[in-house]
Parts: C-alpha cells; sequence; structure tokens
C-alpha cells in the first residue's frame, strides 16, 4: 500500500516498523492498565469501536460509486447497526 503510493522501500520499511512499534508499546501500556476491571472494559470498548471504524472506512471506499445512494446508505447503516 505504502509503495503504491509514492514511498520508497526504505521508506515503507520504516513507517510500518514505526507503525509496529506503537502497536507493540501500546500493548504494555494497556497491560499494564488491564488489571483494574473498569479500564479492561474501557480498552475493549475502544479497541472494539476502532476496529468497527476502520472497517467502516474501508466500505466506504470500496462501496463508493458502485451502487446507488440509497443501497450505499442502506449498506452503510446496517454495518452500524450491526
Amino acid at each position: 500500500m505504502l509503495i503504491q503510493s509514492g514511498f520508497s522501500h526504505y521508506r515503507a520499511i520504516l513507517w510500518n516498523f514505526l507503525s509496529a512499534t506503537t502497536a507493540i508499546i501500546g500493548f504494555f501500556i494497556g497491560a499494564a492498565l488491564s488489571s483494574n476491571e473498569n479500564i479492561r472494559q474501557w480498552i475493549f470498548a475502544v479497541t472494539i469501536g476502532m476496529f468497527l471504524y476502520i472497517a467502516l472506512v474501508d466500505l466506504v471506499g470500496f462501496f463508493s460509486g458502485k451502487f446507488d445512494d440509497k443501497i450505499f446508505y442502506l449498506i452503510y447503516f446496517s454495518y452500524l447497526l450491526y
């Protein structure tokens, strides 16, 4: 994806490494905070919300221009209700 958007191989690997590093740092922060049950529920809620948001944004890009506006919004809102 990064190379297709114009990044060099070196720069794409660097940005991929930085992204992976923040994921590992986030894991350790979450593991340290997860001893509290209330915080654990918030971590799960935010994580699920992020995954749903990323999937929905991917769907919008995939379905835009392929269907009527009515069908597009039907798919969009049915995914939100799911």
